[in-house]
């Protein structure tokens, strides 16, 4: 009888781990994966340029973890964003095509031309890297060094593709390429103001705060140029 009792004890036991194992991995993970995609595209709401967090949490485990991931991508993609709008607001930048800078800098425009090119290459680094964040292949390239196992890593890509996380970001992406385009023609624009300068050296002069030129042609093409930039 006691044998009967002990293994039916261990019988019983056996069935409950079963039960908490089969929940666990299946019915838990339903669940939780169901939770996951449901916050997640309650994020994807959001405007990522304001707001950046979960508003709370319904996962836990390694589904907080992918929460966590999607939060970290976003907040990288911003900090990348910023270092980008940064090159519009470059004070140098501004203060190139000005008269003080004519004075001390011309007529060869050295420094001048030097730290346009050096700003233009930067700024296009830093531009592909915030266009990558809208790239699936960086998506993926991103997810595959994340420290969780390959399950998590593939469900991480799922629910940023699935939730409309990644679409939004993807919706950034023509403003984007059109800022990469008016600073181009800002960077070129500034350049070419000066190689005309320099072109021109003998025909143009300082005169207190104005640049006066030779011919009234010279100055129609200074001013087209200059107003390309502004």
């Amino acid at each position: 009888m006691k044998n009967r009792k002990y293994l039916f004890f261990i019988f019983l036991g056996v069935l409950l781990a079963f039960m908490f194992i089969f929940y666990f991995v299946f019915v838990n993970r339903a669940v939780q994966e169901d939770r996951l995609m449901t916050a997640a595209g309650n994020y994807a709401e959001q405007n990522f340029l304001k707001d950046r967090e979960f508003s709370s949490s319904p996962v836990f485990f390694g589904y907080r973890t992918i929460e966590n991931s999607i939060e970290e991508y976003i907040q990288s993609f911003y900090k990348q964003y910023q270092i980008v709008q940064q090159y519009a607001d470059d004070e140098q930048l501004k203060t190139l095509l000005s008269i003080s800078n004519y004075s001390e800098d011309g007529p060869e425009f050295s420094n001048s031309i030097s730290y346009v090119e050096e700003l233009r290459e930067n700024f296009d680094q830093d531009m592909q890297k915030l266009l990558a964040f809208c790239s699936s292949d960086n998506l993926n390239d991103y997810a595959s060094r994340l420290d969780m196992s390959s399950y998590y890593q593939k469900l991480f890509v799922e629910i940023m593709m699935e939730s409309g996380v990644f679409k939004q970001l993807e919706g950034y992406k023509d403003s984007f390429l059109e800022s990469e385009n008016h600073m181009n023609q800002v960077f070129n624009t500034t350049i070419q103001v000066f190689d005309f300068l320099k072109t021109n050296a003998s025909n143009w002069k300082i005169d207190g705060e104005e640049i006066q030129f030779s011919t009234e042609d010279l100055v129609v093409q200074y001013n087209t140029l200059v107003s390309e930039v502004q």
